[in-house]
């Protein structure tokens, strides 16, 4: 008699990954962008040198495609688009370590309008909001 065992899936493989539909740029699935991101997040090294001005309005737009704002599943909401952010009013943009800002490059893109040049040195009273939590 033969059994079928369950193989657990290794949560890092590339079948986590879905294909962006505009670019063809290929990403981790919502659910796994939000781990990806929180351990970014926490990584001991600081998070590189920089910050990174991102609008919350994409930001926000990525928490609910990846199921960290309240009330979204993962993958409920479409995906937020090219990184941006707002070049009119600073306090419109949130901050983020130099590893999130690379992995949301990496499956976003930028905007064209986004000032790249806009990084800076990372101080310890400032805050990087990349405040996913990982339930």
């Amino acid at each position: 008699m033969t059994t079928t065992e369950e193989i657990p899936v290794d949560e890092e493989t590339d079948e986590d990954e879905e294909e962006d539909q505009d670019g063809g740029r290929r990403r981790p699935t919502p659910s796994r962008q939000r781990r990806l991101v929180a351990r970014s997040d926490t990584c001991t090294d600081g998070g590189g040198a920089h910050t990174y001005a991102v609008a919350k309005v994409w930001y926000r737009r990525w928490e609910e495609h990846v199921g960290a704002a309240r009330g979204f599943v993962a993958g409920s909401a479409p995906a937020p688009g090219p990184v941006d952010m707002d070049t009119q009013n600073d306090d419109a943009n949130a901050f983020v370590n130099e590893n999130v800002w690379k992995l949301f490059v990496t499956w976003y893109g930028v905007s064209a309008s986004h000032h790249l040049d806009r990084k800076h040195l990372y101080f310890k009273d400032e805050k990087v909001i990349a405040r996913t939590q990982v339930f």
